[in-house]
């Protein structure tokens, strides 16, 4: 009476009656750790959702009640161009971040009438700045320039070496596609 032939398990547990099934899954798992780590510290995509390689998006981004002179001064920065519109994050220089241009329009205020109605009315000692900006993002998902996340409606910081504005609002978002070779 050979029972043990032809049985997968035996009573202990064992694959063909050599290996502990719970010691198989403890190496697969530390095989899979091995493989993930591997792929990310060689900077290659390990093919989860969002890992994709650097891409970049332009996107605008509006900064309310600015002096004029403040705006003044950037207007001239951002014409000089090069680094003085480069975008940096934690004291570093963003690569492929850039300011493309810098507009202005006079700021609105709400003014309350007698009658109780709300007009709204320019407010003569600022003006609304808007930026057109353009980033390289390492992830589609998070999209972050530097440590930023950038989407529509959300505070943004504008950082070059020369000029900083915190209060900015993330107005549009596109991908940047570049066309096919002829």
């Amino acid at each position: 009476m050979n029972e043990k032939k032809g049985k997968v398990f035996d009573e202990k547990g064992r694959l063909f009656g050599k290996i502990n099934i719970i010691d198989i899954v403890v190496l697969l798992l530390i095989v899979a750790v091995a493989v993930f780590l591997l792929l990310k510290f060689t900077n290659r995509s390990s093919g989860l959702p969002g890992e994709a390689a650097t891409s970049q998006i332009e996107y605008s981004a509006i900064v309310y009640r600015v002096t004029p002179e403040v705006y003044s001064a950037i207007e001239a920065e951002v014409a000089l161009g090069g680094e003085h519109t480069q975008l940096m994050a934690d004291g570093a220089m963003l690569a492929g971040s850039e300011v493309l241009s810098v507009t202005s329009q006079p700021h609105m205020e709400g003014v309350p009438m007698d009658d109780g109605t709300i007009v709204m009315a320019q407010e003569g000692n600022y003006v609304d700045v808007i930026f057109e900006m353009r980033a390289e993002i390492q992830n589609a998902i998070t999209q972050k320039v530097g440590t930023q996340e950038v989407r529509i409606g959300k505070s943004h910081i504008i950082k070059t070496k020369t000029f900083e504005l915190v209060n900015g609002i993330i107005l549009t978002c596109e991908p940047v596609t570049t066309a096919p070779a002829a």
